[in-house]
């Protein structure tokens, strides 16, 4: 693969039409539960979580939307970009990893894909619980668990790719400090199971 082909192949996606109100990808859908983003064409938040902070800075750039219960503005659900295409080298082991059979990540994998997972690797900033390629809904994904120490907080990330070359990564997180951690978790859950993808 050229390097051209490597950095345009995201650009290539198509994106179905906009034909109905309860479409959230369309600008005048009228369900607010309903959130679309890159690869996710629709999910349905959780019963009385609110759209909180966002940035979108154009199109593949940096970006995120929060979402969050009413109750309590410090767990958020959020979708998140970190602006930049991975390295050929992480995107192509992402991809191998995502193509082979449903499995918890070996140390090997692991350390392949660090440019990807960041400081969730080290294990005196995140106790990492569960890092796991599966199926949800059809396609392949990559989901980390665990806490970060120094703040508190727990984790629960998907990892999407975004293209065909496993390039542009979408992330989507449910964050939260720990002593709400287990109270919020089944409802993201729920929110990470009604996605459709595009």
């Amino acid at each position: 693969m050229s390097p051209r082909d490597f950095t345009d192949e995201h650009k290539r996606s198509k994106i179905p039409t906009l034909n109905t109100d309860l479409d959230p990808r369309n600008p005048f859908c009228t369900d607010l539960n309903l959130v679309a983003r890159g690869p996710v064409a629709q999910m349905r938040l959780p019963q009385g979580w609110r759209w909180g902070e966002k940035e979108n800075s154009g199109a593949h750039r940096y970006s995120f939307q929060n979402f969050y219960p009413e109750e309590n503005s410090s767990v958020l659900l959020s979708f998140f970009f970190r602006g930049a295409l991975v390295s050929e080298t992480a995107a192509l082991c992402f991809s191998h990893i995502l193509k082979s059979s449903i499995h918890d990540l070996s140390d090997a994998e692991l350390d392949s894909i660090s440019e990807i997972l960041q400081d969730k690797l080290k294990p005196e900033i995140f106790d990492r619980r569960l890092t796991r390629a599966k199926t949800l809904n059809g396609k392949r994904i990559l989901v980390l668990e665990g806490f970060f120490k120094h703040i508190q907080e727990g984790r629960l990330a998907l990892y999407i790719p975004a293209d065909s070359a496993g390039a542009v990564v979408q992330e989507i997180i449910y964050q939260a400090p720990i002593s709400l951690y287990a109270q919020f978790r089944q409802a993201a859950c729920n929110a990470f199971d009604s996605i459709v993808w595009v």
